[in-house]
């Protein structure tokens, strides 16, 4: 695959992703159910611009609501955390410690 038929695929992916999260925030809306959502990796596939632009969207549209969202380093970069602090979250890190084989849960903001 050369290099424009990856980007096209993983551009196509990105897409869907943000789709799938937008049908899924409107579904909750509609519902009028207050339920937490759960996003894993939700802008890996995005280019950075668009990461930008998701996060600022998620931060207006959960405001006062539970968005739980797995990220890598990588997602979680200055960034988005500059948008994510403009809505006051709460941010927690996963650490784990191979030797052990535990993980431990701490609050980063």
């Amino acid at each position: 695959m050369n290099s424009d038929a990856r980007r096209s695929h993983h551009s196509r992916a990105g897409e869907r992703e943000c789709l799938a999260l937008a049908f899924s925030l409107a579904l909750s809306r509609v519902s009028g159910y207050e339920l937490p959502i759960v996003v894993d990796t939700p802008l890996g596939r995005l280019d950075p611009v668009v990461q930008v632009y998701v996060t600022e969207v998620l931060g207006e549209m959960m405001n006062g609501k539970q968005l739980i969202m797995l990220m890598t380093g990588t997602e979680y970069n200055d960034q988005v955390k500059a948008v994510f602090a403009k809505h006051g979250p709460c941010v927690m890190e996963i650490d784990f410690n191979q030797t052990e084989s535990t993980s431990a849960i701490r609050e980063v903001i």
